[in-house]
């Protein structure tokens, strides 16, 4: 991931996971090293492909998530080179949806896809955490 702050906008937080193809042989604490739900995002080699995965997992346990180093190791299996552990848990949420563009400034919604909320309510009922920060992508 570049180091140089020229032209940044804004910056996220998160954790290394792997650096030039090389992934981190080392993840401390027990949030690192315990399965649950993530959010990854990775450059590819030629610096202009961005895979973006977020893994379900929860506190019931119906989706077993993955480890910091296993998210590292699926994002190298896509192309990923360079990748970073954004969130963890509950707040690792996703939404895609695909637009049809009718004209000059006209969208027309077709899809979506949506995470499942990776935190449970009293009720053992799936909540989304009310999150203040969001990526948004638009291609």
């Amino acid at each position: 991931i570049p180091t140089s702050p020229a032209g940044v906008l804004a910056g996220v937080g998160g954790f290394i996971l792997m650096e030039g193809g090389v992934i981190r042989s080392k993840f401390s604490s027990s949030t690192k090293l315990t399965n649950g739900a993530r959010t990854g995002l990775a450059i590819g080699a030629n610096g202009r492909t961005l895979y973006l995965v977020v893994v379900q997992g929860g506190p019931d346990k119906t989706k077993p998530g993955m480890t910091a180093k296993q998210l590292a190791q699926y994002l190298y299996s896509l192309g990923g080179r360079d990748a970073i552990n954004l969130d963890n848990s509950g707040s690792s949420q996703f939404y895609a949806a695909d637009f049809t563009v009718e004209g000059d400034d006209e969208e027309t919604f077709t899809t979506a896809t949506e995470s499942l909320p990776g935190d449970l309510d009293g009720q053992n009922n799936r909540v989304y955490r009310p999150i203040p920060t969001f990526l948004g992508l638009r291609y």
